[in-house]
């Protein structure tokens, strides 16, 4: 078989994964709290696509088995943070006054670096096991390539999602962001090792 063949076969086979893992984060991060959770699984299933590994048929099951194994205690209080994080942007947003734009602008900040930061941690984390957030801030400061190509993948994926809207964001949007992150992440490790 041709290796151009085969790499469209493979496509073809990860694409349907992809819908059905976004569909299942989606139904799994409806109780807002379990947000960080249901992205820790997802990320570790694409990791483990990643890698061809044998997953059972069943990607139900499989999800649900490792949303249970993979959460962590910290994960519901990253969740409630999140939340209300966005909430009060929202809040901000509808407000007039010079203060609340300025502090519009550093809420947005901080919640686009704690982003940044947890999903380095998530992807490192499927790979390492057990990488604490101090050795994901001193990664972060070692390797400026991999902090600038974040940045960039986060507006290329916000720019999908304002140009293809609905469609990208049911369709593939969450588990496509994370399975490019898991790869530019990993891609960029091996050739920095």
């Amino acid at each position: 078989m041709p290796k151009y063949s085969k790499r469209l076969v493979n496509l073809i086979h990860w694409l349907p994964r992809l819908v059905i893992l976004n569909y299942l984060w989606l139904l799994a991060s409806l109780p807002l709290i379990t947000l960080v959770s249901s992205t820790r699984t997802t990320a570790f299933l694409v990791m483990q696509y990643r890698q061809e590994e044998q997953i059972s048929e069943n990607i139900w099951q499989t999800f649900w088995q490792t949303f249970k194994t993979t959460q962590q205690r910290f994960d519901f209080i990253r969740s409630f943070i999140l939340v209300l994080t966005i909430i009060d942007c929202l809040w901000l947003i509808k407000m007039t006054s010079p203060w609340s734009k300025t502090a519009l602008v550093v809420l947005v900040l901080i919640l686009l670096g704690c982003t940044l930061i947890s999903s380095w941690h998530v992807t490192l984390a499927t790979k390492y096991n057990r990488i604490c957030w101090l050795q994901v801030f001193v990664y972060c400061g070692q390797h400026f390539g991999l902090l600038l190509g974040q940045i960039l993948l986060n507006i290329v994926t916000c720019l999908a999602l304002f140009l293809f809207g609905q469609g990208f964001a049911l369709l593939a949007g969450m588990s496509t962001m994370i399975s490019l992150n898991t790869f530019f992440t990993h891609y960029f490790i091996k050739n920095n090792a």
